[in-house]
């Protein structure tokens, strides 16, 4: 980038290339950013981890009574337990990081 004074610009049009000056990013992008939660902060908490994984299943097409299961699973022990079943179903599209 070239700064310049107001004295140089002499009426002339200013041109910007916003496809590289914006950090607005496509939609494609998205698919491949893989999903990552980090369980020292708010999306560690087991309430957002239980919402997290009804949304994900949802996606994947589980069934109501295989959310339900698999959330019955979830909430049945310790937090260990929970994020160890939430990793069992969702390790492949979820990185977890303590």
């Amino acid at each position: 980038m070239t700064i310049k004074s107001a004295a140089e610009l002499d009426d002339k049009p200013i041109e910007i290339d916003l496809r590289t000056t914006m950090t607005i990013k496509s939609a494609a992008e998205l698919d491949d950013k893989p999903i990552e939660i980090d369980l020292r902060g708010e999306d560690g908490n087991a309430f957002v981890l239980v919402g997290k994984a009804r949304r994900y299943a949802k996606d994947l097409g589980y069934s109501e009574e295989e959310t339900e299961n698999l959330i019955n699973q979830m909430v049945s022990s310790d937090y260990e337990n929970l994020i160890q079943i939430f990793d069992e179903h969702f390790g492949e599209y979820v990185t977890l990081y303590r």
